[in-house]
């Protein structure tokens, strides 16, 4: 999921007829400050992957994309 806004961005995902892993899922995301902050060699860290656990209800993922985020969710079916 991309956030290109501003603004965070909750985010809700139904899942139906499963049933997760240990009830987690593993969210990477890329952010920066702005939409038009960039990697370079002055600045290498601008947009750099940041992996967390977020909790997972029995068929739900709720979570919060930040502002000018690309965010990629792995889940883990039983």
């Amino acid at each position: 999921m991309v956030n290109a806004s501003s603004q965070s961005c909750s985010t809700n995902i139904q899942l139906t007829n499963t049933q997760l892993k240990n009830n987690t899922a593993t969210l990477t995301s890329i952010s920066a400050s702005s939409g038009e902050a960039e990697n370079s060699f002055e600045h290498p860290h601008q947009y750099i992957p940041v992996e967390e656990k977020i909790t997972a209800d029995k068929n739900a993922i709720n979570f919060t994309c930040k502002p000018f985020s690309i965010n990629v969710v792995k889940v883990l079916f039983q």
